[in-house]
């Protein structure tokens, strides 16, 4: 009897030695099963909004569709009317060629400014008003820097000035950038002074504004320095309330890159206004799949939006857009979504 039940006891452990666990998992994986769906916009439509570049660029000059133009004010001291100047330099260091293009430069021109708004100023701005006639100025290319010799009149110049050129476009250091633009003024105290005094000035304000060719209505476009940003829109009715979303991603095609300096060149965002686009939550950076192909991971903002939270929209612009000239043309905007109902 004993034996009996000591070979019931063998067989019954051999019975269970799979994993309880183990047992389960394979009625759970039998029983969920995703779905995946494919989302195109119902609303897709390029915008432009006023930028001002005031990072560690300023840009100036032509290249095919685009014109770049940068205004400067130093911080020029009250007291300086009281004094002789003997001469000026304006200092401004290049930083970048945008276009892979040496510039041959010819001569700059540099226009008055009225007193006006740096917080606000835009490219309307620029082409609306009558300048009077610009100071033309050719610089002295050396090491890094452009040179200028600039008349002793520029230290009344004390609402700023607009930088324009014909040369192929360039950058300079900004105001908030190692190699700032510089004032340099020689001066003495009084006519009969010998001694020959310096004042370099390097603080102020500063921004570059762009322009380019007109927005087309068959382009999405994203293009800094204007900047040009991607309204997105989505219809979500197709998954029902309060699914589980086990991935969402937001996929861009890139037709052409104009120009780029960025190795995640593009950021969205999430519209917070239904009227305005310019109201938005933080940046997600992409992540480039492919050649041409680039990515958004979007799982939470899809969860909280399927559960009820109120969705405008979504933004798509250049991480750089304050200081670059990217562009780029996307296309068949859609979001690809994995979910159990």
């Amino acid at each position: 009897m004993n034996k009996f039940f000591f070979f019931l006891f063998i067989a019954f452990f051999i019975g269970c030695k799979k994993e309880p666990n183990f047992v389960g998992n394979d009625l759970i994986d039998s029983e969920i099963s995703f779905d995946t769906l494919l989302i195109s916009t119902i609303k897709k439509e390029t915008f432009r909004e006023r930028i001002s570049g005031t990072f560690d660029k300023l840009f100036i000059g032509k290249n095919v569709t685009y014109e770049a133009i940068s205004l400067i004010k130093f911080d020029i001291p009250n007291n300086i009317d009281s004094v002789l100047i003997d001469s000026l330099k304006l200092i401004l260091r290049i930083n970048e060629f945008p276009f892979d293009t040496i510039v041959q430069f010819q001569p700059v021109s540099f226009y008055k400014l009225d007193s006006i708004d740096f917080l606000k100023y835009n490219w309307n701005d620029y082409s609306s008003t009558n300048f009077s006639e610009p100071i033309s100025l050719l610089p002295n290319y050396v090491g890094d820097s452009l040179v200028f010799n600039v008349d002793t009149n520029f230290v009344k110049y004390k609402n700023g000035f607009l930088i324009k050129s014909n040369n192929n476009i360039f950058g300079v250091g900004s105001f908030g950038s190692s190699k700032k633009p510089s004032l340099v003024i020689y001066y003495k105290d009084s006519l009969n002074d010998t001694t020959h005094n310096k004042l370099t000035i390097q603080t102020g304000k500063n921004l570059f504004i762009a322009n380019c060719d007109s927005i087309s209505d068959t382009s999405l476009i994203v293009q800094s320095g204007i900047a040009d940003k991607v309204f997105l829109k989505f219809s979500f009715d197709s998954i029902p309330k309060f699914s589980f979303i086990n991935s969402a991603k937001l996929i861009l095609r890139v037709d052409n890159f104009f120009h780029s300096d960025s190795s995640n060149p593009f950021g969205i965002s999430f519209s917070k206004n239904d009227s305005s686009y310019s109201t938005f939550s933080q940046t997600i950076q992409s992540n480039q799949t492919a050649s041409s192909q680039f990515s958004f991971d979007i799982k939470e903002e899809m969860q909280r939006w399927i559960n009820g939270e109120k969705y405008f929209g979504i933004i798509v612009k250049s991480q750089k857009e304050l200081n670059s000239l990217n562009r780029f043309l996307i296309s068949s905007p859609k979001i690809e979504v994995i979910y159990k109902k």
